[in-house]
């Protein structure tokens, strides 16, 4: 991840914060992302189905959706930011340079683990009859102090423990996706989907981390009004858990589809994107309360689960109340879904 300065703007592509004259200047989660990949593939031109596979992640995807972002990243300034080459794609055109870390930092750095390294030794040196730490590794304990703030409905601490717990373990996926959610809760919607793609973008990333991160990422953009790319996610979460034992998270994920195939208007343009979308949705046959209905103890947590407590109804009910969805160039009516 880098850091990227044009004209008066400074972007920091690891969070997604793009600042003008060291203020920040707020920008969609997805005219973020468009920016990142331009500004980082500024040596060539980017065809629109590039831009497609590699920022929304299919080929599904309105060419008016991507007009709508880019007039968003070119209102940024009255100079020419972005070029559209005809029958070819666009290229990133403003002058562009990369922020390097200075070398004092690194060397700080080294010189902190040092000095930690050299305390340590020190201390197990003049205490071998101390007695043995039997307490969790510091990535777990944070993980945990992070769940508890969770469940509290305190996604501040939340936060602050799983980004203290990722410096220690970055490759947790569980972490990150936990951290997009508590990103999520607290609306900072381009951050949180910042972290649900690494996890899509990882390839070795279990199925049912995949479907958590489409699930999120569906969510997303639910309560951003884009009802299609919801869609498009949801479906992509459900069916990589068609073969899986995870019967709960199953009825789940085809649950979240259902509402929003409802949500769609059934207006002949609409009706035909929908389809589309819906085609690509392997609908699973199982029973699910004959399956559930085996395991009565795992039936009823699993009922547990649908159930919002007290600090989750803000969290975890999430109508989508606040914006309206865009379908094709029309704005229909809000509807409201059970997330």
């Amino acid at each position: 991840m880098s850091q990227y300065k044009f004209e008066q703007f400074q972007f920091n592509t690891e969070n997604y914060q793009l600042t003008k004259n060291k203020i920040k200047h707020t920008v969609r989660p997805k005219t973020a992302m468009l920016l990142a990949y331009l500004i980082a593939n500024r040596h060539k031109i980017i065809s629109k189905k590039e831009l497609f596979k590699s920022v929304w992640l299919t080929e599904h995807v309105q060419d008016h959706t991507l007009f709508q972002v880019i007039s968003e990243i070119r209102k940024l300034s009255k100079n020419e930011l972005i070029r559209t080459q005809p029958n070819l794609g666009y290229q990133w055109v403003a002058s562009t340079s990369e922020i390097k870390n200075t070398p004092q930092k690194v060397y700080l750095s080294i010189a902190v683990s040092i000095l930690c390294l050299a305390s340590s030794a020190l201390f197990f040196t003049s205490n071998n009859q101390a007695n043995i730490n039997n307490s969790n590794l510091p990535a777990i304990t944070a993980y945990s102090k992070a769940v508890v703030a969770l469940s509290n409905g305190d996604n501040q601490e939340a936060q602050k423990w799983l980004q203290f717990s990722l410096k220690e373990n970055p490759e947790s996926t569980e972490t990150k996706l936990l951290l997009a959610e508590s990103l999520f809760q607290q609306s900072n919607l381009t951050a949180s989907e910042s972290y649900a793609r690494e996890v899509l973008n990882n390839k070795i990333a279990s199925s049912y981390n995949y479907s958590m991160a489409s699930d999120l990422l569906s969510r997303i953009y639910a309560k951003q009004g884009l009802a299609f790319d919801a869609l498009q996610y949801a479906i992509n979460g459900a069916n990589v858990l068609k073969a899986s034992q995870s019967v709960c998270s199953i009825a789940a994920t085809d649950e979240r589809v259902t509402s929003l195939l409802k949500i769609i208007d059934d207006s002949h343009n609409s009706q035909q994107q929908k389809d589309k979308i819906a085609e690509s949705y392997y609908k699973n046959n199982k029973d699910y309360q004959d399956n559930l209905k085996q395991n009565k103890l795992y039936s009823d947590m699993c009922e547990q689960i649908k159930k919002p407590s007290i600090h989750d109804k803000k969290a975890v009910c999430i109508p989508l109340k606040e914006s309206e969805f865009l379908l094709s160039n029309t704005l229909y009516p809000k509807r409201t879904f059970n997330s």
